[in-house]
């Protein structure tokens, strides 16, 4: 059997850290998987007085997918002429040939393992040439420790006739913080990510074969054979000290070097530790005298519980051996901390025009921080930088990236403990934070053993089908199990009972619920191009939706053009079907209204899900707290397949459910370009998001420069100066359109750098003195989505990208600020003057009705490429001059290519006789302009019209056949509608009523323009630029610089 294991990089918003603090220098792999190692025991030869334990993480067998290269398909292949690992029958081959350039390799083992090691042992074969081999991990804090390489000869052909194998060793004191990461750390922080198996020493053109048999840890355990009396208590309440008259402890073994610990514990999870001197006994030298130099504080969100008090002694015990040795000294009853008898709630409101988080009855600024990696220094550094909101991860039951630990142990049987510690984490660095835990929804494997119904299927290219193993280590539930959906709830509950019952429940506010591809809503296996899911409860939730549809075999029948298909007998279209349509980039709904409606009713599904879990939490926590979810992704997922298959089309089911109070993302991906390079902008519709009264979280995950990673990567600038670059333009998108936002730690990212907090200090004011304003939108430009319109759209179409992400760059800096809608959102956009219809391909009866209204006033609207294509469901190209105004042919010979620009006065003005677009892309069909009363104001290399314009007595359209269009083009599109223009430069504009945000590339003097005169404050520098009212004012802007400006009209 062989298996290869890539991992996306498209979307590698998830990075998996997880954390359980411990003081110790110890190494703990993977936790939350569900595969077992068996340990085995040895006595060592001091006559019993200690023990090694053998435990195998790899013992030669399965699954597969814990195997993988984290290279995507385009490095590997840049890197290697071939590269593949496959698992047999008690062994993993990996084997692979470096180009020239190549360096090394590696080879990740993701596999879960509970306690610390003296030795990380490989019993392997090199069957190819030899290397230096290494191996590496990264803990729970995203610290990635190595050891030195040793050399690793081909095994000769005897020693491999004889079955011998060459045994590989890393002892403890060997391990050290990589020197390839700019993290810091004095001990482990376990438990850790994963064993990853490096090749160094490669040569280029040879052939490299590795056979692993064996991976495991081998444990020296020492026994505590005796105990002095000692002093602790048998009770004890939230934030009493704990201390203890010396006492003795006597071991099996001798230790060289030991270090002590007093632990307060409850199962796995410890939540204090204090450090204990050890004094050896000159007489005795298995005895030590133990001291407290401190006491214990047990801590003060502590909950109500009998908890254990730990005696725990490390040591050298010789041979590269470091051991272990442990006792449970005392028991101890702990009485809680009481609680406030008003319980703290939070909602989601209109607070001077947009919509503002309220905290009992407050408006909060919407500034926090998230954490993957909780640690208290960080929340620490954060609360110093005057945040006061935090999320950090849970589950109420497994979370399908290993984030949190499995919570739900079988049935009705709970443990939340990590919670409890990641809450005492934050609330020690800020006891009044307010919480809302990103709380992660799947099912523990022992569910999908017992449910093999309910589990994601999905289909390959060549048509087989199999469960989707996530990331290769277990089954996933379909969002479509009824048994899934309730299973959940009831987890919910119990997690929601849990934090209502303890200290710390006064500090939640709310709930963010994460599931699927990357914990953000997309379906299972979306980053993997997994298409899913042919489950049989998705099948059977498909035919309920098709009956709610249809309503009869009759109607379903003449939709879909099969007189043998019914509302219970109806497929999930293949993998076939839904890769391929009958009109090059559309499909024909004549033949392929099954896929049309798969595509539908997939984001319904996920929207249905969202909304499924929503309704739950507002009904347990009686709509005292707020409940988001990620979703949304309309310009994000362009142009390939997660734009369909992700399900992320039913924003306006969730925008409409009163349940859900915010939605959030990360901030884009594309486009994190230095400073004024760069365009910021959010994943979703965020226009319409407000409209709907949600506020809108924007995860803000850009790369410092403190953190891992290439400077470009993810965001990643130079320096700590660069670094504030770009958290002041994150800022000033989040403020100039009205949102909130989190500072998140993925990917190891770090802020830790004294003046890089004193930045986000000096926002985190900013964005409190802007809640005084008048912040009501004031855009007057709109792009404007069609969602339902992409399941007509062939599944990866680049037209997917190049009708929405791939015009934001030149679309905002035509000098105004932009809107972005739904089309679902028409009929409220009376303030817009210039539309852009984006990806309209088939438009609602109502949307038409809508558009239709907005034909006045003078207005410009915009129709990108195949708008109003389908018509009452039918591909019709004849009826798009309904909806756009202007009469459109379709041609048999594609087009493609750049478009030139004709002269036409007030159309085109600069622009004549220069050519745009890229020769790639491609129209098939060519729909384009053929409308003798229409002005054409670019055309084709064939001569053909792709950009004209007709003008009507109240309004005028504009048809784009090819959409990559300069930023001047805009500029005068917005000139002809009437909207205001904030400046002549191609700049980025983020506006408000009583806000301007800029973002700029060059340095030098901008003149602004304001829309109502006012006072004006620039508030990075908390500079008055004029205490008069103002119609235009200029400033001084810096390289790559961002600014925001108040604006205070005349009462």
């Amino acid at each position: 059997m062989t298996a290869s294991h890539r991992v996306s990089m498209s979307n590698a918003h998830f990075s998996l850290h997880l954390s359980c603090r411990c003081g110790l220098a110890a190494l703990c792999l993977l936790a939350g998987a569900t595969a077992s190692v068996s340990p085995s025991w040895a006595q060592n030869g001091a006559g019993g007085a200690g023990s090694i334990r053998h435990t195998a993480l790899f013992d030669g067998t399965g699954p597969a997918g814990r195997w993988r290269t984290n290279r995507d398909a385009p490095r590997l292949t840049r890197e290697f002429s071939q590269a593949e690992h496959s698992l047999g029958d008690n062994s993993l081959t990996w084997q692979f040939t470096p180009r020239e350039q190549t360096k090394f390799n590696d080879l990740f083992y993701y596999q879960p393992i509970n306690g610390p090691f003296s030795v990380l042992r490989f019993r392997l074969r090199n069957h190819g040439q030899p290397f230096a081999i290494a191996a590496k991990f990264s803990d729970g804090m995203g610290v990635e420790w190595t050891v030195p390489a040793q050399d690793l000869p081909t095994i000769s052909a005897v020693e491999r006739e004889a079955g011998a194998w060459q045994d590989i060793a890393f002892p403890w004191h060997q391990w050290q913080v990589a020197s390839w990461t700019s993290a810091k750390a004095e001990a482990i922080t376990f438990p850790a990510q994963f064993v990853c198996v490096i090749a160094y020493s490669i040569e280029g053109g040879k052939d490299y074969q590795l056979e692993i048999g064996e991976i495991a840890l081998e444990d020296f355990n020492v026994a505590v054979s005796s105990v002095g009396t000692h002093e602790l208590p048998a009770q004890g309440r939230a934030d009493d000290s704990i201390s203890t008259a010396p006492f003795t402890v006597r071991l099996s073994t001798p230790l060289r070097k030991p270090l002590g610990s007093l632990r307060l514990s409850s199962g796995n999870a410890t939540f204090a530790r204090v450090n204990l001197a050890l004094q050896p006994n000159a007489d005795d030298p298995l005895s030590y005298l133990v001291s407290m130099p401190e006491a214990m504080v047990i801590p003060k969100y502590i909950r109500s519980n009998t908890y254990d008090l730990t005696v725990f002694i490390e040591g050298d015990a010789g041979d590269d051996q470091r051991a272990f040795a442990s006792h449970n000294l005392q028991r101890i009853a702990i009485q809680q901390r009481p609680g406030k008898a008003q319980r703290s709630r939070a909602h989601v409101a209109p607070h001077n025009g947009v919509p503002t988080l309220f905290i009992n009855d407050q408006p909060h600024n919407g500034m926090a921080c998230a954490a993957y990696r909780p640690e208290p220094e960080k929340f620490a550094a954060f609360t110093s930088a005057g945040v006061d909101l935090f999320t950090i991860c849970g589950t109420p039951t497994d979370s399908g990236y290993n984030l949190s630990k499995l919570s739900w142990l079988g049935e009705d049987v709970y443990d939340f403990s990590q919670l409890d510690q990641r809450v005492q984490m934050v609330l020690d660095a800020n006891p009044d934070a307010h919480i809302f835990p990103r709380l992660y929804l799947h099912a523990p494997a022992w569910w999908s053993e017992k449910h093999p119904d309910e589990l994601v299927v999905y289909e390959k290219p060549d048509g087989t089908r199999e469960p989707l193993i996530h990331r290769g280590e277990k089954p996933t539930p379909s969002w479509s199990s009824r048994i899934w959906r309730e299973d959940t709830v009831k987890g919910l509950a119990k997690l929601i009972e849990y934090i209502e019952s303890s200290p710390y429940a006064d500090n939640f506010i709310g709930y963010h619920l994460a599931s699927g591809t990357t914990e953000e809503w997309m379906m299972w296996g979306a980053n993997e191009n997994q298409w899913v899911d042919y489950s049989p409860a998705n099948l059977a939730y498909f035919r309920q939706w098709l009956t709610n549809k249809y309503g009869s075999d009759q109607a379903l029948q003449k939709a879909w053009d099969n007189p043998a298909v019914t509302l219970t007998n109806a497929d999930l279209p293949t993998y076939a079907q839904r890769n391929t349509t009958a009109i090059g980039s559309f499909r024909d709904p004549r033949q392929e209204q099954q896929v049309v409606d798969f595509y539908t009713y997939n984001s319904w599904l996920v929207a249905d899900t969202l909304s499924y879990f929503a309704s739950a939490v507002k009904k347990i926590t009686r709509n005292q707290k707020t409940v988001g979810v990620f979703y949304g992704y309309l310009l994000q997922l362009c142009g390939e397949q997660r734009q369909q298959n992700a399900g992320h089309l039913g924003l306006e089911k969730v925008l409409n459910d009163p349940n859900i109070d915010f939605v959030c993302s990360p901030t884009s991906y594309a486009f994190r370009q230095h400073g004024g390079l760069g365009t910021c902008h959010f994943m979703s519709l965020v226009d319409s998001v407000k409209l709907h009264g949600k506020l809108w979280f924007n995860e803000n995950d850009v790369r410092t420069s403190l953190s891992p990673g290439k400077p470009g990567t993810w965001g990643r600038a130079n320096d700590v100066p660069g670094d504030i670059i770009q958290q002041d333009k994150e800022l000033a998108c989040v403020i100039g359109n009205g949102v909130a936002q989190w500072w998140f730690d993925v990917g190891a990212n770090r802020y830790d750098h004294p003046d890089l907090l004193a930045a986000l200090h000096r926002q985190g004011g900013v964005a409190r003195d802007v809640q005084r304003l008048d912040r009501s939108p004031a855009e007057q430009v709109a792009l404007v989505v069609d969602p339902d319109s992409l399941c007509y759209l062939k599944v990866a179409d680049p037209l997917g990208a190049e009708q929405l992400i791939r015009r934001l760059p030149t679309l905002h800096r035509g000098g105004r600020p932009v809107a972005h809608f739904l089309a679902s959102d028409l009929a409220a956009l009376q303030r817009q003057r210039l539309l852009i219809m984006a990806c309209s391909f088939a438009p609602s009866a109502k949307q038409r009705a809508d558009l239709d209204q907005l034909k006045s006033d003078g207005r410009v609207i915009v129709f990108l490429n195949g708008a109003g294509l389908y018509s009452d469901g039918v591909f019709n190209p004849e009826r798009m001059q309904d909806f756009t105004g202007i009469r459109i042919r379709r041609h048999e010979q594609p087009a493609k290519g750049a478009v030139t620009f004709r002269s036409a006065q007030g159309l085109t003005d600069g622009l004549a006789g220069q050519s745009f677009g890229a020769e790639s892309y491609v129209q098939n069909p060519a729909l384009l302009p053929d409308d003798p009363d229409a002005v054409v104001l670019a055309t084709y290399a064939d001569g053909r019209p792709a950009v004209v314009s007709k003008r009507f007595p109240t309004w005028t359209a504009v048809y784009c056949a090819q959409p990559q269009l300069p930023a001047a083009f805009w500029r005068t599109l917005g000139d002809l509608a009437g909207a205001h223009s904030y400046i002549a430069s191609e700049d980025v504009v983020w506006a408000s009523k009583n806000l301007v945000a800029i973002t700029v590339h060059d340095a030098g003097e901008r003149s602004i323009a304001l829309p109502t005169p006012g006072r004006v404050r620039e508030l990075y520098s908390n500079t008055v630029v004029s205490d008069k009212p103002v119609s235009r004012f200029t400033w001084p802007f810096t390289q790559d610089s961002s600014c925001i400006f108040a604006v205070t009209p005349e009462p």
